[in-house]
């Protein structure tokens, strides 16, 4: 089966700072002109860059091992989620809670190079697909360029961008993506606060997984 999600929304969390990382990139009085140093500010930019690759990449991985559990839990339950929250309340939290705190991280870790990224050719669709991309349905022009194949067969066609699925999985911002005609009580206190999502746990799995293997494509 082929689904379709609505238009995303840039994260919660954005922050962008490229203007950091081009006063990085900026020479300095002592080390001569620019004519002395033409590549300076480029040879500055690409250290800022590769520095800043590897912090997404231990984030995602974090993301992805927590997402992992949590999909276990699930299938366990043979995705039965009202079993699931009475069967497994605390460790399901625990693996929501896992998560949201390694997406917190990795969000503002990729912002803060997310400028670069966008700026060059050779890495602008990792932005898109990671942060800024639309879904197919919303607009073509600016879609990611993956589809999600999900652990049950189901395919995603270019579903929007992984900061977006997650994030709304996550907070249950997006009826799309989360569990329907279950209280997501995910942290056992016998009522429903705001922020509280109970992830579809076969698009989560996949979106975590597809944000693992491109944090580590792009470092």
């Amino acid at each position: 089966m082929t689904r379709k999600f609505p238009t995303p929304v840039r994260s919660l969390f954005a922050v962008p700072v490229l203007a950091a990382a081009l006063i990085t990139g900026c020479g300095s009085d002592d080390g001569g002109s620019e004519g002395d140093q033409p590549d300076a500010g480029l040879t500055a930019v690409k250290s800022y860059l590769t520095e800043h690759s590897a912090d997404p990449v231990a984030q995602t991985a974090e993301l992805k091992a927590a997402g992992n559990a949590y999909y276990d839990l699930a299938k366990a339950n043979n995705f039965n989620y009202a079993k699931l929250l009475k069967n497994e309340c605390q460790p399901v939290n625990a693996a929501l809670t896992d998560a949201r705190i390694a997406f917190v991280k990795a969000n503002p870790a990729y912002e803060e190079m997310e400028g670069i990224v966008a700026g060059i050719p050779r890495t602008a669709q990792y932005d898109t697909d990671i942060d800024a991309g639309s879904s197919d349905a919303s607009d073509p022009e600016s879609a990611v360029s993956f589809n999600l194949t999900l652990p049950n067969g189901d395919v995603v066609k270019q579903p929007g961008n992984l900061f977006f699925l997650i994030e709304s999985s996550l907070y249950g911002t997006n009826e799309e993506l989360i569990v329907k005609g279950v209280k997501p009580d995910v942290n056992c206190d016998g009522k429903v606060e705001f922020g509280e999502g109970l992830p579809e746990a076969n698009i989560f799995k996949a979106s975590v997984d597809e944000i693992d293997r491109q944090a580590n494509d792009l470092d």
